[in-house]
């Protein structure tokens, strides 16, 4: 089975007032992710340089956490390991019951992704949710998409950090070439306006971060946005002239009345 993995284009989807940032290539203008919205194309390209492999993001996660959450809040983190497997549509199924089997998962059942076929499997490990959506795609290949997830990073540190290796090791022995991105969510310390807020987890960023500069900006009424070049974190996205290895927001919550900050490497790819 030949594998590929195409980076040459970022998907940047606007949902409500929250914008979902994907770095996804190679389906021209269908999206490769479980959002329902329409989006706008910008020009990516995944470079690296050095070390940055998933662990050590964890850990720098990790720290910037503590400067740029609420003390004592719980930091939800989200890792995605995504490729492309050139597997034919009628070898769909049984490719994806052994990669679920491998990652410790339900046995696949099938779904629909805008049309095309797709399955799906989910399971739980040390309190880390783990899914699995391998979608067919026109060309005859399938996309991979293994997601990690945990609500409360101090809680299951440990239990991230395993999955993460093995779900980047069970890719690896399906033949599958996986990029990843990651990103971590809590309450702001600032409850001002989003901007505010966003101003003050940036000098918790900078601090984390040397070398930190803001090259891209997004605002809205209850979000405000800011991605940066950053010397040494090993793996950027190209997006006009710039090479972007950190994204940070900020979104107002009105249902929570707080405002909730995001930080994505080496973008954001969950919603605000």
């Amino acid at each position: 089975m030949r594998v590929t993995v195409r980076w040459g284009k970022m998907i940047v989807l606007l949902a409500g007032c929250c914008v979902i940032a994907a770095a996804l290539a190679g389906f021209g203008d269908s999206l490769r992710n479980e959002a329902e919205a329409s989006g706008a194309e910008r020009g990516a390209e995944v470079q690296r340089a050095g070390s940055g492999e998933p662990a050590e993001t964890l850990t720098r996660l990790a720290a910037i956490a503590g400067r740029v959450t609420e003390p004592g809040s719980k930091v939800r983190v989200v890792l995605k390991w995504q490729g492309e497997t050139e597997t034919a549509p009628a070898e769909g199924a049984s490719a994806s019951a052994e990669l679920a089997e491998d990652l410790g998962l339900s046995l696949p059942v099938p779904a629909d992704m805008e049309g095309h076929a797709a399955y799906r499997a989910a399971g739980e490990s040390g309190g880390v949710q783990i899914k699995l959506m391998e979608t067919a795609l026109d060309d005859g290949s399938s996309y991979v998409i293994v997601t990690l997830e945990t609500a409360d990073l101090a809680a299951t540190e440990a239990a991230f950090r395993a999955g993460a290796d093995a779900a980047g090791a069970a890719l690896a022995r399906a033949g599958i070439t996986a990029d990843w991105n990651m990103s971590m969510q809590g309450t702001a310390p600032g409850q001002g306006d989003p901007q505010s807020a966003l101003a003050l987890a940036q000098r918790g960023l900078a601090a984390s971060l040397p070398g930190l500069k803001a090259e891209e900006s997004y605002t809205d009424a209850a979000t405000a946005s800011l991605s940066y070049s950053a010397p040494g974190l090993g793996r950027s996205i190209r997006s006009g002239n710039h090479l972007l290895g950190v994204q940070a927001a900020v979104h107002y919550d009105g249902i929570r009345d707080i405002n909730r900050v995001t930080i994505g490497f080496p973008l954001i790819t969950i919603e605000y």
